[in-house]
């Protein structure tokens, strides 16, 4: 009811959830969807609204050992009724702070009127004190920000000056190539943008991308090792971006025609979306793409094949994602369904994402080219010529 999910995985051995003591805080379960669906809250505001009371009642109800839940259905009615009326419960030891703070919520008419007494003889006082803190905040935050820029700008110009007339070694000036400058940029990261987390991630999301369209698998997977470790110290293990970075090197690594390493990372993907609770998310979609295209020399061009592409682009539309990945899922699905002997499905598909597209794509959108040639095809099996 609150977290739009089970607390753990359906089918687990019952003997080892009793030896399982690990807490089940409801607020670290963030599907993507569910909060604005369930009650019209985003991500974080759901996690607060969660945090507190509702975490340990729900960890109390769900504890592994029999003898560590509530010892009846009134207890835990009561401990809900106390929360609704900012009162202790009994599921949490709360610190005085908290029972200040609940005080306050329930007697909010009385200390009105008192805090309108203090706030009229501390406000003159306050507001000066609160305007020079706000401005040495934004002192502070403009040194940070100023700082990182400079650092981005210095990484950049350094790179760049690899192909000036002084640095370029034994290149003739101006001649280092894209992908030299690329892995310049990607080998330098750990040096002056080392404290920018934020930024070695936007770089070497770029980086990835370009290492796939030049067929650098070695590369490419390196770029996405240091990817999801960036993200996994900045934000844990089961971050969506790690299992997005999982399937996008499976992917590089089939094109690349290294299908036993391509299985190994999408299977590795889909033991994280299971752990992390994605199941029936854009990130389960996203992997279902990559997955079904690579393990199509195991199943070939069978009803497999077309039921993972349809149930990718089912997600996709679900959630209204409708980006480069989601587009290619298309013409993924219309080539199977031609192979399949369902050009007039295909045709439909194809059609569909051609009016979108040409609303929008650039002169040489990739996309776009490969629609065309999916509704040429599509028509050739209809007898169009």
């Amino acid at each position: 009811l609150l977290c739009g999910r089970r607390p753990r995985p359906a089918r687990r051995d019952r003997a080892r959830d009793a030896d399982d003591e690990s807490p089940l805080l409801a607020s670290s379960f963030a599907p993507p969807d569910f909060p604005a669906q369930a009650g019209g809250l985003d991500v974080a505001g759901w996690r607060r609204a969660l945090e507190g009371d509702l975490d340990a009642i729900l960890t109390q109800a769900l504890a592994a050992k029999p003898e560590a839940r509530y010892p009846s259905v009134e207890r835990m009615a009561e401990d809900l009724r106390r929360h609704l009326a900012s009162e202790p419960i009994s599921a949490r030891h709360i610190t005085r702070v908290e029972r200040l703070r609940k005080f306050a919520r329930r007697n909010r008419v009385a200390l009105g009127s008192a805090v309108v007494v203090s706030v009229s003889l501390l406000a003159g006082g306050g507001i000066s004190l609160w305007q020079a803190q706000r401005a040495t905040a934004e002192a502070r935050r403009a040194s940070a920000e100023a700082i990182r820029a400079n650092a981005t700008r210095d990484f950049l110009l350094k790179v760049f000056r690899s192909s000036s007339r002084t640095d370029a070694n034994n290149k003739q000036p101006g001649s280092i190539t894209a992908r030299e400058m690329l892995d310049e940029i990607v080998d330098g990261l750990d040096g002056s943008l080392a404290s920018q987390p934020e930024v070695q991630l936007e770089l070497l999301t770029a980086a990835r991308a370009l290492y796939r369209q030049w067929y650098l698998p070695d590369r490419a997977s390196a770029a996405h090792d240091r990817y999801r470790a960036i993200v996994t110290a900045t934000a844990g293990p089961l971050d969506p971006r790690i299992i997005d970075s999982l399937a996008q090197e499976g992917a590089t690594l089939f094109e690349s025609n290294l299908f036993e390493k391509s299985i190994e990372k999408l299977r590795e993907a889909r033991t994280l979306i299971e752990r992390a609770g994605l199941l029936d998310t854009v990130t389960e979609a996203n992997w279902l793409c990559e997955w079904t295209r690579a393990s199509r020399p195991m199943t070939g061009t069978s009803p497999e094949v077309i039921a993972g592409f349809s149930r990718a682009d089912a997600l996709f539309r679900k959630f209204g994602q409708d980006d480069t990945r989601s587009r290619w899922n298309v013409l993924y699905l219309s080539e199977a369904l031609i192979v399949d002997g369902q050009p007039a499905r295909a045709l439909q598909l194809a059609t569909d994402l051609h009016e979108r597209l040409r609303r929008e794509a650039q002169p040489n959108d990739w996309v776009l080219a490969n629609t065309l040639l999916m509704i040429g095809t599509a028509q050739k099996r209809l007898g169009h010529a």
